[in-house]
């Protein structure tokens, strides 16, 4: 079937979405509390808060002007679909609506987003450019990380990198790592195309490669070389694998860090494999528990927290836990179980097909999109994506899937059906708007409440507190701080109404936690602590609500220290020494080297 005439979107479009790629790796904001992965989210939001009104205007406002399709709708809604069920069943719906903080891929407005890229991209045919500028992205991004391993930081408001593992603009080396690794494997898949520019794309090359070194990221190096076979199969080019073969034999004989890390890829012993090991052990544990909706998108941290082992204690530590399964498809199991990871898979061996069929046809072209999604598909099953490599992959996937003979038209005048889609995609964007909109305003509000803190000002901190929560009270940790910092001033305020209404607003920060967060062990040890507070500085009747509050944070979580710590106290305060000193013992099972249980039960050091 023929396109009609006008029919292609504009070069905005393509345009836009380019922008998109090139932005997404670089941009942070240091006046963030959640410098790196909130402003990135932000970009897909406004983007796709843009694009659709943007694109239903214009198939309003020219006749005939068509909107693709891809095939693969039917099971973008049925996944949309479970996780919509999966959500409304879930163990905390705030997270399951937004995902959970400074990581957010998996929540359900997030993956919609994502979803909604993909369909986005499918629109306009713009590979040549998402994937140059994808290049340009990796290679500053590789770039500012070997910067930061050299010392030089050019933001003074960054935290100075010691050694290797520089995180860059991504604020985590695993993220590094993933983008220079999907940057390079295009840049390769450039340079067997392009007999011009060469000398730039192998810059570019190197400062990706640069990057993933020296991120250490053992997934990342994993995929690379996938997808790099991926790449050297589809193109049929043998010298790919040689010149691949000299270059980790280099990095080998050249790099300590890069060596020693190498060496621990498949050790058992090793801390980070152990704890990922124990991790997908208790991500089963999950779904078992939950088999056909899982604990809900997102909540892995909390569903994790009774499934924390002593083995996977010992490869982390006491106050370390998991937010996510570290393997997307267990990820998607556990927390949205059998209808999520079955619809899940499912679109992946969807789009994998069309992907493969892609490369058969268009070596040259679309094998590169493809190789760069494969090794993403391979660095996720052992640790977790971010918003930018899943963004990527959206945008990337969306053009191996569009087809130009597929698409439909509406009719110039107004019809309802029009009508219908029109106002969902300006009802859609303008949510994506507002969500980022008040994000922004939070989080920029807390951050300048934790500075006024640490400068000796708690009553101005606690003033933006307020408003970062009322903006986002759902966030777990703005609750928090704000409950903290109440506390602390009530601990050093005058006995009479100003400390009560302290601990009051104290306890109120922390009762909404356990309300919105029922299962975070965390929000219960905090009530206990402050009703402790209470009844020691303001005489109030709530040492039982502290019993029950950390009672409450043991059930949830048997190998939470703190807790246990805080259940002995409260029985040392009501007198039962014996029972305090039983409650010591357990900690030290936890952790033998807990410095109050050792001291209270006489233990050498």
């Amino acid at each position: 079937m023929a396109l009609p005439p006008n029919s292609l979107m504009p070069r905005a479009l393509r345009f836009g979405l380019s922008g998109l790629a090139v932005l997404l790796p670089l941009f942070f904001l240091t006046n963030f509390n959640d410098t790196f992965d909130l402003p990135k989210l932000g970009l897909v939001y406004i983007s796709v808060a843009f694009f659709l009104p943007w694109i239903y205007f214009q198939i309003s406002k020219t006749p005939s002007r068509p909107l693709f399709y891809t095939g693969a709708e039917g099971l973008l809604l049925v996944l949309f679909v479970a996780l919509a069920v999966s959500a409304f069943y879930s163990i905390d719906r705030d997270i399951s609506w937004n995902g959970f903080y400074r990581i957010y891929v998996f929540g359900l407005l997030p993956i919609t987003a994502f979803l909604l890229l993909f369909w986005i991209s499918a629109q306009e045919d713009a590979a040549d450019m998402l994937t140059r500028w994808i290049m340009i992205g990796g290679a500053v991004a590789g770039l500012y990380g070997l910067l930061q391993v050299c010392g030089i930081e050019p933001f003074s408001a960054m935290p100075r990198v010691r050694g290797f593992r520089p995180w860059s603009s991504l604020g985590n080396p695993i993220y590094l790592g993933a983008v220079c690794m999907m940057a390079l494997t295009l840049t390769l898949g450039e340079f067997n195309r392009r007999k011009n520019d060469r000398g730039l794309i192998v810059a570019l090359g190197c400062s990706q490669a640069a990057g993933l070194l020296l991120s250490l990221s053992r997934s990342a190096w994993v995929g690379t070389v996938v997808g790099i076979l991926y790449l050297s199969w589809a193109q049929k080019r043998k010298r790919m694998l040689e010149f691949t073969g000299a270059f980790v034999l280099i990095s080998l004989l050249f790099l300590p860090a890069v060596r020693e890390r190498a060496t621990e890829l498949f050790s058992r012993s090793e801390v980070s494999n152990a704890s990922r090991v124990e991790g997908w052990k208790g991500a089963l544990q999950v779904w078992r528990a939950a088999p056909f909706l899982g604990s809900g998108p997102d909540t892995f941290f909390e569903a994790f927290r009774a499934r924390r082992t002593l083995a996977y204690i010992r490869a982390t530590s006491t106050s370390v836990t998991q937010g996510h399964a570290h393997n997307d498809f267990l990820q998607m199991a556990a927390t949205t179980g059998l209808l999520g990871v079955s619809a899940f898979t499912a679109l992946i061996v969807v789009l994998g097909l069309k992907a493969w069929r892609k490369s058969r046809e268009n070596p040259l072209t679309a094998a590169p999109l493809a190789a760069a999604c494969v090794a993403l598909l391979v660095q996720d099953q052992f640790n977790f994506s971010s918003v930018t490599t899943t963004a990527w992959a959206a945008l990337l996937l969306g053009q191996l899937a569009r087809d130009p003979k597929k698409f439909i038209t509406f009719p110039h005048q107004s019809t309802p059906v029009r009508a219908g889609v029109g106002l969902g995609m300006i009802l859609m964007g303008f949510l994506f708007a507002w969500t980022w909109i008040g994000s922004w305003v939070a989080d920029d509000a807390f951050k300048e409440a934790q500075a006024l803190r640490q400068s000796g000002k708690p009553i101005g901190a606690l003033v933006l507190f307020r408003e970062s929560i009322r903006w986002r009270p759902a966030i777990e940790t703005y609750q928090t701080e704000l409950g903290n910092t109440a506390r602390a001033l009530a601990e050093t305020a005058p006995a009479g109404s100003l400390r009560t209404a302290l601990f009051v607003e104290a306890w109120n920060a922390a009762k909404t936690n356990t309300e919105r967060h029922a299962f975070d062990p965390d929000a219960w040890n905090n009530l206990g602590v402050v009703a402790m507070w209470r009844a020691q500085l303001n005489a109030e009747p709530t040492m039982k609500a502290a019993r029950e509050a950390f009672n409450r944070a043991v059930e949830l979580d048997p190998l939470f220290v703190d807790a246990w710590a805080n259940l002995a106290k409260w029985r040392h305060l009501n007198g039962d020494i014996p029972g305090e000193k039983e409650l010591w013992r357990k900690v030290l099972q936890i952790d033998p080297q807990h410095e109050m249980a050792r001291a209270v039960l006489a233990q050498p050091s």
